[in-house]
């Protein structure tokens, strides 16, 4: 298995692909390595899944609800599914 990274990034997301890639793309784009980022998308369409794909990263883990949740749900959704020594969340409209 791999190392637990230092840090992880959860952002729960609900049909925002358009906000989502931008933010996807700010946490991408730091300048170092020890992190992951948690796409938890609260039950979407496919186009949340494609942007997550579109960006191309190992970093980025993608985990979906079964059925649509309360936004609080979401969250703690997927910082269950965090792994690392420091957790944030941020929006899906919000840059890192």
């Amino acid at each position: 298995a791999m190392p637990a990274p230092r840090f992880s990034v959860v952002i729960p997301t609900r049909e925002r692909a358009d906000t989502l890639r931008f933010a996807l793309r700010t946490c991408l784009d730091q300048t170092f390595d020890d992190y992951e980022v948690v796409v938890s998308d609260n039950c979407g369409a496919p186009a949340t899944k494609a942007v997550v794909d579109e960006a191309g990263s190992p970093k980025v883990r993608y985990v979906r609800t079964a059925e649509p949740v309360a936004m609080s749900a979401n969250w703690e959704f997927g910082v269950s599914h965090a792994r690392g020594e420091f957790v944030t969340v941020i929006g899906d409209d919000d840059g890192l």
